[in-house]
């Protein structure tokens, strides 16, 4: 009967000892299963704009060309073997003047642009600072005509002067400095050089009718190197793909031709010309780069 109540007692101790070991174990459970779920996963990488990339553009251009036409009066009234000044002459200022005003005047022209760029950024922190080139198609044209009826050299003679100019070309190579607003978004400022062809052309005809009409035609072209400043926004997306909208403002030197206007009927009358033209011009495009 001892025996018998030791047992008794003893077996329901174990017995809570082990329901309570296993109940623990359960707890736990949730904790050790959930222990991964809740780590934080990791912080993404920013983008970093550093490094070389490639990229094309495409785009409109608009720009205003100046034309200053001038008559070359420093000259004898004869001149030989037999060539007598036209509109006017040294002592004699006949409508030179008059002639050079009417070709000299500004005109609009317009066009488009696109070609391909490559360049090389690099950054520390929000600041991003590169250098970019660009070549590619620059096609603006324009042209002015003036006309007016002669005064004191042939009197009552009508004339008509036509400038006309165009690009076809454009290259730069600038300077960018830009703030990253977003990780993958960089907005900039950019300034540098830039280079282009410009071609002139200026006409002179008149309804002279003693001698024929008097006429010429001269032009020329040059490459012309400037300046450019603008802004721009690019966008970063996957793979290292970038999309960019952008505005350059352009202002180049002078293109200088010069020619003779003569009668049609070899008389001898003749006279020269020339002419000074300048640029202006604002381009706005679109552009897509991949980041290497």
């Amino acid at each position: 009967m001892i025996y018998q109540g030791v047992w008794s007692r003893t077996k329901p101790m174990k017995t809570l000892f082990r329901t309570k070991r296993l109940m623990g174990g359960v707890a736990m459970l949730p904790v050790v299963v959930a222990g991964p779920a809740l780590a934080a996963p990791p912080a993404p990488v920013p983008y970093t704009w550093a490094g070389f990339y490639v990229g094309a553009n495409l785009g409109g251009a608009w720009g205003r060309f100046g034309s200053s036409t001038a008559v070359d009066c420093n000259v004898p009234g004869f001149t030989p073997p037999g060539s007598f000044s036209y509109l006017c002459s040294t002592g004699f200022p006949g409508d030179g003047a008059l002639v050079g005003a009417t070709g000299t005047g500004s005109f609009d022209a317009s066009g488009f642009t696109g070609g391909l760029q490559a360049g090389y950024n690099w950054q520390v922190s929000s600041v991003v600072v590169g250098l970019e080139s660009d070549f590619g198609a620059f096609r603006l044209q324009g042209s002015r005509q003036g006309s007016g009826v002669l005064v004191d050299s042939w009197p009552g003679v009508p004339f008509t002067v036509t400038n006309t100019a165009s690009t076809d070309w454009l290259f730069t190579f600038r300077g960018r400095v830009g703030v990253t607003v977003l990780p993958n978004l960089l907005t900039y400022v950019t300034g540098g050089l830039a280079v282009t062809r410009i071609a002139t052309n200026t006409t002179y005809v008149d309804g002279n009718t003693l001698l024929t009409p008097v006429a010429g035609s001269y032009g020329g072209s040059a490459v012309k190197t400037g300046y450019t400043v603008g802004i721009g926004a690019e966008y970063a997306f996957a793979n290292n793909w970038t999309v960019k909208a952008e505005y350059l403002y352009l202002n180049f030197g002078s293109v200088f031709s010069s020619g003779t206007i003569r009668d049609g009927m070899g008389l001898g009358y003749s006279q020269g010309l020339s002419t000074r033209t300048d640029l202006t011009a604002n381009i706005a495009r679109l552009g897509v780069n991949r980041k290497f």
